[in-house]
């Protein structure tokens, strides 16, 4: 039986159903893809398996990258004004060398000047002024007290008569009541001798007052010449001290070098007007180590401890080309820095994105040989990295999965 369809009944076409059931004969094995595909699937397969194992089990350094700047480790030294002033004159310019003592800068005090001269107008009027003053209280008192003296001396005459007076009188008044007694002398002449005694012993005594009168004038005659002496001393003393300072602060006027360094930099022009504690320039001192000085932001900051090793990249020799030195942390500090001491480390326009802990490192001496040649500086800039801890790396791959089902 025929098993070719009717085409009448067929929904195909005629063509279509001859094709379909013409007979080919074949050759060759169908092939579904070629063998090199196989190959290509197995490596795919493979990398895929170690970078799974690598992800699992690998590691990376989680890095915390800061801008630092080399310091000495002695700090550098503020030369500040002492006095208030104009800058009169600056000796050399940044990056001179200097010696302990010598010049820095000179300002111009006119104030302190013009009072200075008005205190050795003030202290030679004082002096000229004591030494007449000394002649003339000297002559005036040595009178008042001669005077006084011979009061006294006369006083004392008079006081010497009237006590022979009144012995007599006492006597006269004995005799006269022994003879009254005996009924040779009658009352009356009792009571007149009584008056006399008693008014010479009255007379005894207001010269013996008179007498005490006389040495408290001589005693405060003499306390009057001490307190004008002790007054005018004071006075001395005083316009003598004052001047002594004046001349220790013109002395100031005038900023030396503490110690041997070079001038990092001149902060003062000529002609500016400064006052007291101002900073006029910065002095490097000399055999001073260097050590880096960076911040380290607060969220980095218990990865870090002193002690760890750091990379140390120099901003002027790229570190691709020339390599990194080492470095060692030295010291962390325990509070959050200022806005003034990040500007006062890395300059005035210096400002960190974060809150961070200021961190000194010491330079190790190995170098690579590509920076061995390098001079290290003050004030080079230069990228601290710190290694915070190491992380696998797969959870680098999940934690936005992990943070997104947070």
């Amino acid at each position: 039986m025929d098993s070719t369809p009717n085409p009448k009944e067929s929904l195909f076409r005629k063509e279509a159903l001859d094709h379909l059931f013409r007979e080919e004969e074949l050759h060759e094995p169908l092939r579904v893809s070629p063998p090199w595909t196989w190959s290509l699937l197995w490596v795919l397969a493979a990398m895929a398996v170690s970078a799974l194992a690598g992800s699992m089990f690998g590691k990376v350094e989680m890095i915390s990258t800061s801008r630092g700047i080399l310091q000495p480790a002695a700090g550098v030294r503020q030369l500040q004004a002492q006095v208030a002033g104009v800058v009169s004159k600056l000796y050399g310019h940044s990056g001179d060398r200097l010696r302990q003592g010598q010049p820095v800068a000179r300002i111009d005090a006119a104030q302190l000047q013009s009072t200075l001269l008005e205190t050795d107008r003030q202290l030679e009027l004082l002096q000229s002024e004591g030494k007449g003053f000394n002649a003339r209280e000297e002559r005036l008192t040595q009178d008042q007290i001669q005077a006084i003296q011979d009061k006294i001396a006369k006083q004392k005459a008079q006081i010497v008569s009237y006590r022979s007076s009144v012995e007599h009188l006492r006597d006269k008044a004995r005799k006269a009541e022994k003879l009254q007694k005996e009924g040779y002398q009658s009352l009356s002449d009792v009571a007149e001798a009584r008056d006399q005694l008693n008014a010479g012993l009255r007379q005894q005594e207001s010269a013996e007052q008179q007498l005490v009168q006389f040495r408290q004038e001589l005693s405060a005659l003499e306390s009057v010449r001490q307190r004008q002496v002790w007054q005018h001393s004071q006075e001395m003393s005083g316009v003598k001290s004052k001047r002594d300072a004046l001349d220790a602060s013109l002395r100031q006027t005038e900023i030396l070098a503490p110690v041997d360094g070079f001038l990092e930099a001149l902060v003062a022009r000529p002609g500016d007007v400064v006052q007291p504690g101002q900073t006029l320039a910065k002095l490097i001192p000399d055999r001073s180590p260097l050590q880096v000085v960076a911040f380290l932001a607060e969220k980095d900051r218990p990865y870090v401890r002193p002690g760890n090793l750091v990379n140390l990249e120099l901003e002027a020799y790229p570190f691709a080309q020339h390599g990194t030195l080492k470095g060692r942390v030295l010291r962390i500090g325990s509070d959050l820095v200022s806005p003034y001491e990040v500007r006062e480390a890395l300059g005035e326009e210096a400002k960190l994105d974060a809150p961070s802990f200021r961190v000194e490192v010491e330079v190790l001496p190995e170098r690579p040989k590509r920076l061995s040649h390098v001079v290290l500086r003050p004030n080079m800039l230069l990228q601290v990295r710190f290694t915070l801890k190491r992380q696998a790396i797969i959870t680098l791959a999940l934690d936005p999965l992990r943070r997104w089902m947070e």
